[in-house]
Order: structure tokens, then sequence, then C-alpha cells
């Protein structure tokens, strides 16, 4: 008797063929890069409040941050000067300068603030038993504010039901608190404090008046572009060492007083006829180094003798005396 097998030569022929393909198929495919739709200048929370952050993603309630912490977060020296300004407007010319103050960052939900790093008063704001407003740790006063766009962290999108995740990478700005999200976008487009400038004298006294303007120099070709420095520091890499950006305003022609003339313009005076009667831009640099805590350097107090024998530049800084109960 003759067994046909035909019909199961083909089918197993089929199946052959099939898995040949499944293979060839499986061969061609390639995992593919990930759709990065994360936009730029974007700043790490880590680089600015790396004890308080660090505290707080390991679960430390807002409220309980200490002024110890504050006390061990990296201090910055901060520096505005005059980098572009008409020779025609104005008492104070390009290259002025404010003091350099030292300071150390505060990140809320909505502004970056920058603080004295020190007591303005010696010895008047260190109380460990006195309450601060809202019962803020920082207690430094504020020399520049900017604005925070956003607070996000950088993962890949995924499925909302099922948790999958995607070829995306993304902005995450929902799962998580705004205080843990580890990475900001500042708008540094517009220092909000503008108290404090190289033109604070001519500001007090009335003889200018200054508009800030919000401007972003991103043009990479721009020299006043934001510059951000990254490298070795203190033993570490990748450590954000250096920060400028540049800000905008409008300056108002300058004014004077004279006798029953108080604040005319002093454009119209005849030993200022070369000043300006329009108003004009004016840039100003802010400037922010991180403080090496391992140099050296030890504060010297100078008293008025040396002053008077030497012409030093004091700086004066007051304090506050218990036993005397006054400041001095």
């Amino acid at each position: 008797m003759t067994v046909r097998r035909w019909p199961r030569l083909v089918l197993a022929l089929g199946v052959l063929s099939s898995l040949a393909g499944l293979g060839a198929t499986t061969g061609c495919m390639q995992t593919r890069d990930a759709i990065n739709r994360v936009q730029p200048d974007y700043l790490d929370k880590s680089q600015l409040i790396p004890v308080t952050y660090a505290a707080l993603v390991n679960g430390t309630d807002p409220g309980a941050l200490s002024t110890d912490m504050v006390r061990r977060e990296p201090q910055w020296y901060h520096q505005i000067t005059i980098v572009d300004k008409p020779a025609t407007t104005g008492s104070s010319g390009v290259t002025s300068y404010t003091q350099v103050e030292r300071i150390n960052w505060e990140v809320t939900e909505n502004y970056l603030v920058a603080r004295q790093a020190y007591d303005r008063l010696t010895n008047a704001q260190t109380n460990p038993n006195q309450a601060q407003i809202g019962n803020n740790p920082r207690r430094g006063e504020v020399v520049a504010i900017y604005g925070i766009d956003s607070h996000f962290d950088i993962r890949r999108a995924y499925n909302g039901t099922t948790g999958e995740e995607l070829n995306i990478v993304e902005e995450n700005n929902s799962d998580r608190p705004w205080y843990v999200r580890r990475f900001m976008r500042v708008d540094w487009s517009r220092n909000l404090l503008d108290s404090f400038s190289p033109l604070d004298y001519s500001l007090w006294t009335g003889r200018v008046q200054m508009e800030p303007q919000a401007s972003y120099f991103n043009n990479p070709d721009d020299p006043n572009r934001p510059v951000f420095d990254y490298g070795a520091f203190n033993g570490q890499d990748g450590v954000l060492r250096y920060f400028d950006v540049t800000n905008r305003a409008v300056l108002h022609p300058e004014s004077a007083g004279i006798p029953g003339q108080p604040g005319i313009p002093a454009c119209l005076l005849y030993d200022r006829i070369t000043d300006s009667c329009q108003p004009a831009d004016i840039l100003m640099r802010q400037s922010f180094y991180r403080v090496d805590p391992m140099r050296d350097y030890q504060p010297q107090s100078l008293d008025g003798h040396r002053m008077e024998r030497f012409g030093f530049f004091e700086s004066d800084r007051q304090g506050y005396s218990a036993y005397l109960n006054a400041l001095g």
C-alpha cells in the first residue's frame, strides 16, 4: 500500500519558511534612539542648593528645613557691572560696578532668590530662638530675584494606563511635587529686584530713572549671551563654577536741581550740553562665581587709623552689642 506524505511535507516546508522569514525580520530590527523633547537652557537644582535638595528628595518636609542646612549650602560671589551704556546718559559709565556680595540661593516655586550669606548686622540676626517670618531658615537680605518658568524631571514618557515606557524623553512636570523635581528653567531675561545696581546712588537721589526691560540674549554669537562654566571644582567634575547673564534697562536722561527749578533735565544746562535728552539702553552683567571653601583667605578687621595714614577704602559693617543693647 502506498502512503501519501505530500500534504505533511508541504506543511513542514511552510512552517520552515515562516520561521526563516521571522528570523530575517528579527535580524533587521534595530533599537532606535529615543526622541529627545527636552529643551535647552535648564539648570540642575543640585548645582545651587545640593544640601537642601538632597534633604527634600530623601523625604524632609519643606517646612522642616533648618538654618544649619542653609549654612552648608555653596556660597557665591555676586557683582553687577555696566557693560554697555552711552557716555551721554547718566553719571555712571561703562565698567561701573557694585560691591561684591557673598550670597547663597533659595529656590521657591516661582522664584530663584539670591540672599546675602551673612548677617548684615553682626550678632543681630543669628538668634536661633527667634522665629523668622514664615519660619524661613534663610535670613540674608535679598540682592537678586529671577522668575522660574517650570520645575521638571527628565524621563521617558509612558502609557498612562499600562505604565509602559515610550521611546520619547521629555520634561515631566507632574509626577512629583515641584520641590523634588531635579531641574528648573529660569527666566534670566530680567532681575526682578532693580534696587541693587551700579546706579544706586543716582537712583536714590532721583537724578536718573531706570526701567528694566525683559531681554534674553540667546544667540551663540552674541557677546552678551549667558555664560555657564562647568568643570572640576574641589575634587568633583561637572560642577557649575561660574555663570553670568546680561540684563537690559532703559535709562532716562539725568535730572539736576537749581534754585527755583528742581528736577530739570541736565541736558538743558550750559555745562551739560554734551548730555543727551533722549532715553538710552543700558546693559548690566550679573556675575556669579562659586566660592572655593578650600581658600585660605582670612578677613582682617581694619580701624580708622590705617585709613587716615594710607587712604585705604574701607567697607564698614555695623553690628549689634547685646551688652550695650545698641548698634555700633
